[in-house]
Order: C-alpha cells, then structure tokens, then sequence
C-alpha cells in the first residue's frame, strides 16, 4: 500500500513512501468486506498485503518490523527525533491491526495465522528484552538497556510507548 497520491494528479507521489501503518490500515476493511460477501479473494489480498510488509519491512534476517527512520534514531539528536517523530506509532498500528486480522483469520487459515502470531510475539519479545526499563525507542531490534525519553518532548515518548504497548497487546490477542 503506497502512501500517497499527488493532488489533482492521481498518480503515486514517489516522495511519499509506504510504510508500516498504511500496511495495516488496509487489512481491516479487506476483513470487513470479507466479512460482508463471502469473497475469499478480500483474504487474499489482505493476505498479500501482510505478506509483502513482512518481506519488505522487517530487519533482514529477522521478523522484527523496521520503519525507515530505525536504523538512524538512535544516533540522532533529540532535536532532530522530535522533527522526525511521524513515524513513531506506525509499527504499533501495524501490529494492531495485524493482530486482529490474525485472530479474526486463525479458523480460516490457520497455517496463514500461526506465521502472522509468530511474527507478532517476535516483536513482542524484542520489545520487552531490549527496552528492560519499559521505556520503548524506536528501533525494536537493537538492545537499548539504558534507553531514556527523550526531554520535553512527550507527544514522541508518547506515541513510542503506544507503539511498544501495541506489540505486546497484539501478541497476547494471538496467543
């Protein structure tokens, strides 16, 4: 799922990449529709969707969701992570709307559902092992025992938190 149209001219804007929640976003309303017909071909493409995110979007060689600013937050500025904060909840919007995607999915497809479930509670668990002060950072793949907010700027722990506590969440919804 791309991210964004150019106005008035409906064609892809190539500034404005895909990234997590627009992933997820999509995997609701293709339940719904699902839902409301009886059409697997919705599964299909939801299916399709949460199956290029993970090969696209995770941390090669792991299941770890990556954004595109993972990498470098940690070494930036505390000016610079507040300028660049938009990113911050969209690995736990993702991780919520795959979570109920993969519990609504699990009679369905249960093949389907296991790997979304193990993908969830791997981003679960690297959460909780490498933010061990349960304050959360951006980059769920690199250990960061002594990880502190970032001063005043709370609306970016905040949506850093929400995004940690949506992984664990999704992963309990699946297991």
């Amino acid at each position: 799922v791309w991210g964004a149209l150019i106005p008035g001219d409906c064609e892809l804007d190539p500034n404005n990449v895909p990234v997590l929640s627009l992933q997820g976003e999509a995997l609701a309303p293709l339940w719904m529709l699902y839902k409301a017909t009886n059409d697997t071909q919705y599964l299909d493409a939801a299916d399709k969707v949460a199956e290029g995110t993970i090969a696209k979007m995770v941390w090669q060689g792991t299941q770890i969701m990556e954004d595109r600013d993972d990498a470098k937050w940690a070494s930036q500025t505390d000016e610079w992570k507040k300028e660049y904060s938009g990113d911050t909840p969209f690995k736990g919007l993702f991780a919520t709307y795959l979570g109920e995607y993969t519990k609504n999915l699990t009679a369905l497809r249960p093949e389907q559902a296991a790997k979304y479930a193990t993908l969830l509670r791997a981003n679960a668990d690297a959460v909780w092992t490498n933010y061990p002060g349960t304050m959360f950072s951006m980059d769920w793949h690199t250990l960061d025992q002594n990880y502190q907010p970032i001063p005043d700027a709370d609306y970016v722990n905040a949506s850093l938190q929400y995004s940690g506590v949506c992984a664990l969440a999704a992963a309990a919804l699946v297991s």
